[in-house]
């Protein structure tokens, strides 16, 4: 006999759990903030590496992009389909654990190749997080509350990007006073001491999550939502189905994340030659704004999200995700033409507050428009656009330009400007196509009513 599970029978078992619901939230979120330590450490590590590796700035972008990108994008679907249907606390730690053990590996490195594998395992690693909290969350949470839940979660984005140019400058402030360090007969630079030390908490947090994050139903174990499972040629399916607002939404935001993680990857370039700033003091800078302008930005744009949904904008998410692209538009435009000085740290401030609006924006949508037998999926399609188009081209684009268009050392804040500023306008554009489907959808015309057809019927349609 055909059981279903639904969204809201599930939120009403969660519901008794509001404490355990916000603690997985944290848990998650700490998991979040590790997960950028060591993806971002590396970029505040460019001229140690690039001395030592005798590597260009497009190499070190494609480090920084593309090697982290190329498995994350790939086994995002094949873990997120792990996640719709086992234990998603599990899927999650094992996850980590990869990606920590990845980045200790990095230390390792001793060439080009070498730190671009060990890159590529850290992005195989990190693509099992981001899915599976995401179904999570949405099946601890009503809908009223998810915005504000995801984009508690996604602060963990710039508090890890923030510490990692924190930990990270103190870290090679300190190493550089001593110089290298011998472990176990290896000597080890100091850039290498750091990824060995960001990587070690990583395996912590895992057994914390596999201790106390369970699934939210009676015993902590996932019953099957519907018999057979949804697979994965139906989640394609449906996004064909209802491509007038998945192809919007997931270009328009892929558009996004590549200004954001332009900004992200080339900051501290960006302060080191043309601020002239000592790598400490640069991660220092970064690190607070990152902290408190990219968090407030997060949670700025999650509550209004929320309110704006309760004033009857039906298409909230959209919104509040073009207002923030507009905004980092018209920050990154003057970028160029400040120079040194407060100026331009006043202008990164801006930046780090409007670029993370579409981070939660983008995850709501996922969340509230499939059956719950395909959110980790739908998530998992979207974080490949969004890492092979966002996060890989954004950040080679940046060193590209830095080595072809704009060479001197004050270049790379036009080459940021640049990709921020076509990839935040063409990003606001086509988000404005989805918000009719949206709304669309949001009056009844659900592409989740498939849930409790049988199977046979779903493939049909």
């Amino acid at each position: 006999m055909r059981r279903t599970i639904w969204v809201g029978e599930v939120q009403g078992l969660a519901g008794r759990r509001k404490g355990s619901n916000w603690l997985t939230v944290s848990l998650c979120m700490l998991a979040y903030i590790f997960s950028y330590i060591d993806r971002l450490v590396l970029s505040l590590l460019v001229g140690p590496i690039r001395a030592d590796l005798a590597i260009s700035d497009t190499a070190f972008g494609l480090l920084t992009g593309l090697a982290f990108a190329l498995f994350y994008a790939t086994l995002g679907l094949p873990i997120a389909t792990l996640s719709d249907r086992v234990s998603r606390p599990l899927v999650i730690a094992w996850g980590i654990v990869l990606w920590s053990v990845a980045t200790m590996a990095c230390g390792l490195a001793s060439s080009f190749a070498t730190l671009f594998a060990a890159r590529v395992l850290v992005g195989a690693g990190e693509a099992a997080l981001a899915p599976a909290v995401y179904s999570l969350l949405a099946d601890l949470f009503p809908e009223r509350k998810l915005g504000r839940a995801l984009s508690t979660f996604s602060t963990g984005l710039f508090i890890g990007s923030g510490l990692a140019f924190l930990v990270g400058g103190s870290v090679i402030a300190a190493l550089s006073q001593t110089g290298d360090v011998t472990l176990l007969g290896h000597i080890f630079r100091p850039w290498q001491v750091c990824f060995l030390l960001v990587g070690a908490p990583g395996l912590l947090i895992a057994s914390a999550i596999l201790r106390l994050v369970h699934e939210p139903f009676p015993g902590g174990r996932r019953p099957v939502a519907t018999e057979p499972p949804f697979s994965s040629a139906d989640v394609l399916r449906l996004l064909a189905r209802h491509r007038a607002l998945f192809v919007p939404h997931m270009l328009g935001f892929t558009l996004l994340a590549m200004s954001t993680f332009s900004l992200l990857s080339w900051a501290p370039a960006y302060f080191i030659r043309v601020h002239h700033m000592s790598p400490q003091r640069s991660g220092t800078l970064l690190g607070l704004l990152s902290i408190t302008a990219g968090t407030a930005g997060v949670l700025v744009s999650g509550w209004m999200m929320d309110l704006l949904a309760r004033r009857t904008l039906s298409a909230a998410p959209f919104w509040v995700g073009i207002a923030g692209a507009v905004c980092t538009a018209a920050a990154a435009v003057v970028l160029p033409f400040v120079g040194a000085g407060n100026t331009g740290i006043a202008v990164l401030t801006v930046l780090m507050f409007f670029s993370p609006f579409p981070v939660p924006t983008s995850t709501v949508v996922m969340q509230l428009v499939p059956p719950p037998g395909m959110r980790s999926r739908v998530s998992a399609v979207f974080l490949l656009c969004n890492s092979l188009g966002g996060l890989a081209l954004g950040a080679a684009l940046v060193g590209f330009l830095n080595d072809h268009v704009f060479p001197a050392a004050y270049g790379v804040a036009s080459s940021m400007a640049l990709v921020m500023v076509v990839a935040s306008l063409a990003g606001a554009l086509v988000l404005t196509q989805a918000v009719a489907p949206y709304r669309r959808h949001l009056n009844g015309l659900r592409p989740a009513s498939v849930i409790n057809a049988p199977a046979a019927d779903r493939r049909s349609r």
